[in-house]
């Protein structure tokens, strides 16, 4: 065999050093690099994973999508949160045997987490909004807003209205019990000259009819208005236990959302209209919480009962202000009202004009009572009765569209806390537990994986589905 003599240069052995060593870090880049898109996509695929366990029940009845971080317990616990997050790392590591390109998931942390409860139910407030554009068209909220505005227009005279209640009611109790003199006393003179009394004077006790005497109370309104009182729910709540009256549990975000806004708040009303149930609606028998949902909304009392009376009251104070108005434009009634006011306040002549007024007040309260008993069958009642005949049609409103006048005058805050009240006396009946101060809308998790070479790979994803 022949031997052949081979030698190199000191450069090209310099060289070929140099090669192997960018070789090696171009190798070495690679892994990283493929281990880091590795860890992303793992980590990518598990946060992912815990989207797809949004709470069904929020979804399906609600439109809503969280997570629910007690997964049943008692306490929202952001470890499970972990847990499961780990669970889905880890399957997606099953087939990974110690090759250079293994992987070790070390775990995560969580960050910047928003619930459902946070700033006064400002997530679930636009969650809401977004799922209520989809119905909602511009006509709607443009027409809405028309009837807001007209209630609002009509608000100092309600305040007014209310101020003349009590100064015309007080006047006439001031004045009932009173004597007056009917007939003076007539005095002729004696033999002597002195005074003689000829006859006595007469006096008579004033004892006006009060028509404001005659306006009902709140719960006895109730049982007027509702032609069958058997149909009252007789359901009431621990309210204690509910989230708008309890100590939440919060994230940690601490910058909120712009959620106000009349557009917005439109876009919510209708959500809880369609969403909620109301008086008029057909009632299940099974459920065990409020039936009166949107009235508890507007009321945040403990029972249907008692919610159904302050709508009530709001409802009367809405038809007495038109209804007053309206009967301000009737020359016939004001001419009856002067005729029993002259008739009444006989004896007072001076108390003539209060009386007056009281008998406009009564009336309107009459015909608002018999307003709110049409609206109460399911009929329709015009929020301006005084408008053209071609205009009126747009302001005739049912049960429910009077309810989201109620509704708008509410705060964002209220509606709300009270709507997430309702959610969760609903899912409490399939999942006792719940509270929706344990649902998290988004949050950040922060991974943590380490190579065979003990290099740290971290990746952040944001989990949020809107």
């Amino acid at each position: 065999m022949r031997r052949v003599n081979g030698s190199i240069s000191v450069f090209l052995a310099l060289t070929i050093t140099m090669l192997l060593s960018f070789c090696m870090v171009l190798i070495e880049s690679a892994r990283e690099n493929t281990l880091l898109l590795k860890a992303d996509i793992v980590f990518d695929t598990g946060v992912k994973s815990l989207l797809a366990e949004y709470h069904t029940v929020l979804w399906e009845e609600y439109d809503l999508f969280y997570v629910d971080c007690s997964y049943g317990t008692q306490l929202p616990d952001y470890g499970l949160v972990k847990n499961h997050l780990q669970k889905y790392v880890d399957k997606n590591f099953e087939y990974d045997f110690g090759s250079w390109l293994s992987l070790d998931y070390e775990g995560a942390q969580i960050t910047d987490v928003l619930l459902a409860t946070d700033f006064q139910g400002e997530d679930f407030y636009l969650q809401a909004v977004e799922a209520a554009e989809a119905s909602v068209g511009i006509p709607y909220i443009e027409q809405a807003l028309k009837w807001l505005e007209q209630v609002e227009a009509n608000a100092a005279v309600g305040e007014s209205m209310r101020e003349d209640k009590q100064e015309a009611s007080s006047a006439i109790e001031e004045a009932n019990g009173t004597e007056v003199e009917v007939k003076e006393a007539v005095w002729g003179t004696g033999k002597a000259g002195q005074p003689i009394l000829l006859e006595e004077a007469e006096y008579e006790v004033v004892d006006i009819d009060n028509p404001l005497d005659r306006l009902l109370s709140a719960n006895i309104l109730l049982q007027q208005v509702v032609e069958d009182s058997s149909n009252i729910s007789s359901v009431s709540v621990d309210v204690n236990s509910l989230a708008s009256h309890r100590n939440l549990s919060a994230g940690t975000v601490t910058d909120s959302m712009d959620a106000d806004g009349l557009w917005n708040k439109v876009l919510f009303c209708k959500y809880v209209i369609d969403h909620f149930e109301c008086y008029t609606d057909d009632m299940d028998e099974e459920q065990t919480g409020l039936r009166c949902e949107l009235e508890y909304l507007i009321g945040g009392r403990a029972s249907d009962a008692q919610n159904l009376e302050i709508v009530v009251a709001e409802l009367l104070a809405i038809r007495e202000i038109d209804n007053y108005l309206t009967i301000l434009q009737d020359e016939e009634r004001q001419l009856s009202a002067h005729s029993i006011a002259a008739v009444a306040a006989s004896l007072v002549p001076w108390l003539e004009p209060v009386v007056y007024h009281a008998v406009l007040l009564y009336w309107a309260y009459e015909d608002s009572v018999a307003d709110l008993q049409r609206l109460f069958r399911g009929e329709n009642i015009p929020l301006v009765k005084s408008l053209p005949v071609d205009a009126i049609t747009d302001f005739t409103l049912g049960y429910e569209e009077y309810l989201m006048l109620l509704l708008l005058l509410q705060s964002r805050e209220n509606l709300a806390m009270r709507s997430i009240d309702m959610i969760e006396l609903f899912v409490r009946e399939k999942q006792s537990s719940f509270r929706m101060d344990a649902c998290i809308s988004s949050a950040v998790f922060t991974g943590t994986f380490w190579d065979i070479y003990d290099k740290k790979y971290t990746i952040t994803k944001k989990l949020q589905y809107y």
